[in-house]
């Protein structure tokens, strides 16, 4: 979905107009144009007159909304503990959860392909004859994130924000540390 079509999203379910475009677009953009939650988000600023600063801060704060979607069918009570319960990690195979682990070190921004076979070294763990079946499956369910022009992938930051603490990197991944200090000044 593109940024313009996010902003249109949000407004078509948030309909006071107290919220300016140009908010809803920042908005989206911090919840890294992701549907369901400019849903929600929407949906809950309508109903309790949320302001642009508690939406911003939502996923973090678990913001209450009671609000319907129809992915549901049932009331949603927090944002978070929703977006939890979809992403579920009991649900996802072995080398799913190996590769989302190893994404899960990774900056927020897309990788080339090229790239991430140099970073995670799926051949190290035995995993190069999936590695690259298992990317493509993870974002057809909507874990992963693909630039398909670019040939790059990213996790999505509302399920890097969702399974927080689900996650943990190694240190014994040496091309991650290398890449990250060469990225940001790490100690």
């Amino acid at each position: 979905m593109s940024e313009p079509e996010a902003v249109k999203l949000f407004l078509s379910h948030y309909t006071i107009g107290k919220i300016p475009p140009e908010e809803a677009k920042e908005l989206v953009r911090t919840v890294d144009l992701h549907t369901l939650t400019i849903e929600i988000l929407a949906k809950a600023a309508q109903t309790q007159r949320t302001g642009i600063g508690i939406l911003k801060r939502a996923i973090k704060d678990d913001l209450k909304t009671h609000v319907y979607v129809a992915h549901r069918g049932n009331k949603i009570e927090k944002v978070t503990s929703y977006l939890n319960s979809i992403f579920t990690l009991s649900k996802l195979t072995g080398n799913e959860m190996w590769l989302l682990r190893q994404f899960a070190c990774l900056p927020p921004e897309f990788h080339p392909y090229d790239l991430l076979m140099a970073l995670i070294a799926p051949e190290a763990a035995n995993k190069d004859d999936i590695f690259s079946e298992t990317m493509e499956a993870l974002s057809a369910t909507g874990w992963l994130l693909k630039h398909q022009a670019t040939n790059s992938c990213k996790m999505h930051r509302i399920i890097a924000d969702a399974t927080n603490g689900c996650w943990q990197c190694h240190d014994s991944m040496p091309t991650f540390k290398r890449y990250l200090k060469s990225r940001f000044i790490m100690n």
